[in-house]
């Protein structure tokens, strides 16, 4: 931008537009633009907006630190298309070096004529010398990192069964954007689908440190915070570290093609390095998965579990590809697996590739090829409700509103804040009101669940007080 300087009372509002574009075949769109920014701090400032609905004039991109590199202020005076947050300077130190914001467009996906405008809110140029923003490079394409959670439970253990219907709820709210494993082991019930085959669960358990269900990875776990064990919203993944993640320009490219066969599957994985320069050692795993078993009950009464890791090739261990990876690298396995006695129906098996750094343990990439198509399948989850519990703070009795089916039994679950389980009470059918005793519970803040048939049906937060 060229800014007078120095104009008593000089305000500006004004944007650069973009032509149209078809957003039709895109599924997972992201925008990414070149920026630097010199701007008074908290008085000027620049916001990208969108028009799909032309009645509905302008729409901002994202919200303040909403993606890589995005919106860093969100007190800028002057209000740039109508918004009080987006690119500015708190402090007056200037960029002096490019600085490239990416974020998801996953609101315009599927959409024809959609218009992009960069706006600047400014008054001018001032005595510190700020020159407003210089853009370049604005850039739309599809977003291709996909993440992967390793999720490990057991179907006899009901703070597990609780965390697969969040796990599922999960998956089915991000699928664009992860991957889901679940790895059945052993402990701490005896669970007939670890029995079909033992050894891949427990290998990857102990590759990954993991000694105890429900307990959740994202993309390895290689930070404490992509380590879960969804026993309560506050040992869950947000929406908004999924979203960053796949917002990453992956160093690593994968290209999987199966073979459905009638007793076996074969398969071909391809891995491309698109990053100039790699060292570390990549692992490849595949793992095939049966997207719905229904032959086995579990803790609750569930009778239906997702993405049940059966094996794991071309080894347990994986595959090693080596070091020295430049652009353009790549490497290739060939993979095959007869179908098990144990498989319930061929036609929900599908194969789950990923690659991993040996070192790091982060997995960098991953890729999916199912028999039937996974779009829209939503096999086991449905929307809890809140719980109405009253008095909340309670002191010696509780009584809880269930609400939603009650033909059933169903299970109360109490944990506390670390999620350890601190009561379970079994609930009859036909009832809507049930009365717990809670005499014995220390005071402070509580988790209530209530499941049904392995499906989370309610929850609510319980305040115990005397």
């Amino acid at each position: 931008t060229d800014l007078p300087f120095g104009v008593a009372g000089y305000t500006e509002n004004s944007w650069i537009q973009s032509p149209c574009f078809d957003f039709s075949r895109m599924k997972r769109p992201l925008v990414q633009l070149d920026l630097m920014k010199s701007f008074v701090p908290n008085l000027s400032g620049a916001v990208l907006q969108y028009q799909d609905v032309i009645e509905e004039g302008w729409k901002t991109v994202g919200l303040y630190q909403g993606g890589i590199e995005w919106y860093n202020s969100n007190s800028i005076f002057n209000r740039p298309g109508g918004s009080s947050f987006g690119w500015g300077l708190n402090v007056f130190v200037p960029d002096t070096q490019w600085k490239t914001s990416r974020h998801e467009l996953d609101v315009v996906a599927g959409k024809t004529g959609i218009k992009f405008r960069i706006v600047i809110g400014t008054n001018g140029g001032q005595g510190i010398g700020n020159q407003g923003l210089a853009v370049d490079n604005f850039r739309i394409a599809e977003r291709t990192r996909r993440s992967v959670l390793e999720h490990f439970t057991n179907s006899m253990d009901f703070m597990a069964i609780s965390a697969d219907a969040m796990v599922d709820q999960y998956y089915l709210q991000n699928n664009s954007d992860v991957l889901d494993l679940q790895y059945h082991m052993y402990y701490p019930g005896l669970d007939p689908m670890n029995l079909n085959n033992p050894d891949p669960p427990s290998t990857r358990a102990g590759t990954m440190g993991v000694g105890q269900v429900p307990y959740a990875l994202l993309n390895g776990g290689v930070s404490y915070g992509h380590r879960y064990d969804f026993t309560s919203p506050f040992s869950s993944p947000g929406p908004d570290e999924l979203k960053l993640v796949s917002l990453e320009i992956p160093d690593f490219s994968i290209d999987l093609g199966v073979n459905w066969l009638e007793n076996s599957m074969q398969a071909e994985v391809t891995v491309t390095c698109e990053a100039d320069h790699y060292t570390g050692n990549i692992q490849l795993y595949a793992a095939v998965v049966e997207s719905a078993v229904t032959a086995y009950t579990g803790a609750g009464g569930d009778q239906l579990f997702r993405n049940v890791v059966l094996d794991m090739l071309p080894t347990q261990t994986g595959k090693l590809l080596g070091n020295g990876w430049y652009q353009g690298k790549t490497g290739s396995v060939d993979l095959a697996w007869t179908y098990r006695s144990f498989v319930e129906n061929v036609e929900d098996l599908g194969v789950i590739v990923f690659i991993q750094d040996r070192d790091t343990r982060e997995i960098l990439q991953a890729a999916a090829d199912f028999m039937t198509p996974q779009v829209g399948r939503q096999p086991r989850v449905s929307n809890p409700v809140s719980l109405e519990m009253f008095p909340n703070p309670a002191g010696e009795v509780l009584f809880i509103r269930l609400g939603g089916d009650l033909t059933g039994g169903s299970l109360l679950i109490l944990t506390d804040l670390s999620g350890k389980v601190v009561m379970e009470e079994q609930v009859n059918p036909g009832y809507s009101l049930h009365q717990l005793d809670v005499s014995h519970l220390e005071c402070g803040f509580y988790l209530v669940n209530r499941v049904q048939n392995g499906r989370l049906k309610g929850r609510g937060k319980l305040v115990i007080g005397r």
